[in-house]
């Protein structure tokens, strides 16, 4: 047992479950390391680690309120809505809300584009290279619905 964490029972059983991914991709927006994350809350870097690793599941309310303060979100937004494998409502900037906006009113042929193009980003394709998966998807996909046709 470590100095920022104490038994479930001492604190209460309903507390939520950190949301490590929400953490680490916060941390990552703020460009810190863990160790310079854990600087800035009082918290040893081997112990932010654990947080983060999920082998500290239910930190103490005082650290992630400071967590969530020098992250400059609302502390909800680091924990998972019910528990493992669950994951919780992170705070969006107005720009992320319309891309989810219009990814959930898109059709599903759409949101596999989108997922595509947002693939082709993250691995760094130009727009034509995700422009030429695009079009490939949607012959394949006419292709598959041509062979489901009765012949």
């Amino acid at each position: 047992m470590t100095k920022n964490s104490q038994p479930a029972k001492k604190e209460g059983m309903d507390r939520p479950f950190v949301n490590a991914h929400a953490v680490i991709r916060l941390i990552d927006r703020h460009g810190w390391s863990y160790s310079e994350t854990a600087r800035r809350i009082g918290m040893s870097p081997s112990h932010f680690n654990d947080l983060v690793n999920g082998k500290v599941e239910r930190p103490r309310r005082s650290t992630m309120r400071k967590l969530a303060e020098i992250l400059g979100v609302a502390e909800h937004a680091l924990y998972l809505a019910r528990g493992p494998g669950h994951m919780a409502s992170v705070e969006c900037t107005a720009e992320e809300m319309e891309c989810l906006g219009l990814f959930r009113a898109a059709t599903p042929g759409g949101r596999e584009k989108i997922l595509i193009f947002a693939r082709g980003v993250v691995a760094g394709a130009t727009a034509v290279e995700i422009g030429a998966a695009q079009n490939l998807h949607e012959k394949l996909g006419q292709e598959s619905e041509r062979a489901k046709r009765p012949g």
